[in-house]
């Protein structure tokens, strides 16, 4: 394939190489028979990034988007068929071909050692409902609770809030996967409390990273 690097305006936004975290993508287990796979795993997971980075939410959309740039994805990804991926190859391949989980891990490595690392010392915790997964008749969609790394703008780790939880409630399990050693650890005011500020501290949190947690909103 061509080599694809996606840059910000200028120096200050990170850049992103697409074969590079191809390379990365071979790690995540495909679970199709390898009878009629028609596009290789990472060469599928690449293409559905640049969608989603895009601002495609659904299969539907992601799909149409791909269709519509077509010419380029062919000579871009060298593709055999000159074709892109289906509305229904898009759908089986983000419900069926890969473990979600197994993709974030792996996504949130490879950001993490090549973006963020251990230079960041402050780490935010902050949630956010996911844009498009509010479904016809509810109130609520898919909402996520963040660890974020504001010096390298890296998700280090992220986990979904049950609908009969809150972030406070999920925010021991999100901290208790990290490694908060030398880290400050901020977030809203919601936070400021006893036993997570106990528990940062236990995992490794400097005594004035703990008086940042209590005191500091963000």
């Amino acid at each position: 394939m061509h080599n694809i690097t996606l840059a910000g305006l200028d120096s200050t936004y990170p850049s992103f190489d697409i074969q590079e975290l191809m390379t990365q993508f071979e790690a995540v287990n495909d679970q199709r028979k390898a009878q009629g796979i028609r596009y290789k795993l990472p060469c599928l997971l690449a293409m559905i990034l640049l969608a989603k980075l895009a601002g495609e939410t659904k299969p539907s959309s992601i799909a149409d988007w791909l269709k519509l740039r077509k010419e380029q994805f062919v000579t871009l990804f060298n593709l055999k068929h000159a074709q892109v991926p289906s509305l229904n190859t898009i759908r089986r391949t983000l419900s069926e071909t890969i473990i979600a989980q197994e993709l974030q891990k792996v996504v949130g490595h490879y950001l993490h050692d090549r973006y963020g690392g251990d230079a960041s010392e402050q780490m935010v915790l902050d949630g956010k409902t996911m844009r498009g997964t509010i479904v016809k008749g509810e109130k609520t969609g898919v909402h996520l609770l963040s660890a974020y790394l504001p010096e390298g703008g890296v998700v280090q780790d992220q986990l979904e809030v049950a609908s009969k939880e809150n972030e406070i409630t999920a925010a021991p399990r999100l901290l208790a996967k990290l490694n908060l050693k030398g880290k400050v650890v901020s977030g809203d005011a919601m936070f400021t409390q006893r036993k997570l500020s106990v528990q940062v501290t236990a995992q490794g949190v400097t005594t004035s990273g703990l008086s940042k947690i209590i005191s500091r909103p963000f």
